[in-house]
């Protein structure tokens, strides 16, 4: 049996980048093996949120484990697929990026704490705590997406596009239940709701895409 021969066009850094997103997926498991059984059926099952979106959220060390999973996983796939998904000619380097990816989460995530604290609203709370937790779990697959993608089909635009699709329908997933769950809430708060995807959810990526194509991060 032949060895598979890696891509020399991959940086030690992306083997050790996706070490670290397994390593905390891993111990956020074994930290924590209840949280982990429910959150890991996230897509198709809800419960994790009925069972942990209530009392102190942003105190949780198994949610913070995996949100630093996702910004690892998340620059690895972005770093792996870059020009695949059209995002621009020339792949960032890699640590700029990661840099770049944490910079934006910590800003998103920031003033989204801040916004829930300022109005001292449990269930904009909890709809942050949802969106975050589906985004994390489908941070695993894009984790899948890296790996495979820089290891063994380099350059390949189907692998990109299938694991795209399936992290967009995961956040669509996401959104559907958290809408439906608090349909009431934010019918009442539809311009902000509108305002809230509009400053958290879009321009902070928009922004971040222009400087590192420009060279400017």
């Amino acid at each position: 049996m032949e060895p598979i021969i890696r891509t020399s066009s991959t940086p030690d850094g992306l083997f050790w980048l996706l070490l670290l997103g397994l390593g905390l997926g891993v111990a956020a498991r074994y930290r924590d093996p209840n949280r982990w059984a429910l959150f890991s059926t996230l897509a198709v099952n809800n419960k994790y949120l009925m069972v942990f979106n209530r009392g102190k959220l942003w105190r949780q060390p198994f949610f913070w484990m995996m949100n630093l999973a996702f910004w690892v996983n998340s620059t690895a796939f972005l770093w792996v697929h870059w020009t695949d998904l059209g995002l621009g000619r020339k792949t960032p380097e890699l640590w700029w990026l990661f840099a770049g990816v944490g910079l934006g989460l910590a800003s998103k995530i920031g003033a989204q704490k801040t916004t829930a604290e300022l109005f001292s609203n449990k269930t904009v709370a909890q709809l942050i705590h949802g969106k975050l937790s589906y985004q994390n779990f489908g941070g695993l697959f894009l984790f899948l997406g890296a790996g495979i993608g820089a290891y063994f089909s380099w350059s390949n635009t189907l692998i990109t596009w299938v694991f795209t699709l399936i992290y967009a329908l995961i956040l669509g997933v996401g959104w559907f239940t958290l809408i439906k769950a608090h349909q009431k809430y934010l019918q009442r708060r539809i311009f902000y709701f509108i305002l809230y995807i509009c400053a958290f959810e879009i321009a902070p990526w928009i922004i971040l895409w222009r400087y590192l194509n420009k060279g400017l991060l």
